[in-house]
């Protein structure tokens, strides 16, 4: 996994709606399976 989205998925961990306004142009990203869950 490369490193921009894993820090993309730690910002979704914490507030999915930062991480929207942070990325809105990686869709990709939110697909991403966390894996704490």
């Amino acid at each position: 996994m490369q490193p921009s989205k894993f820090r993309f998925a730690q910002v979704k961990w914490g507030d999915e709606s930062a991480t929207s306004a942070t990325a809105p142009g990686a869709p990709s990203t939110f697909q991403i399976p966390n894996p704490s869950r």
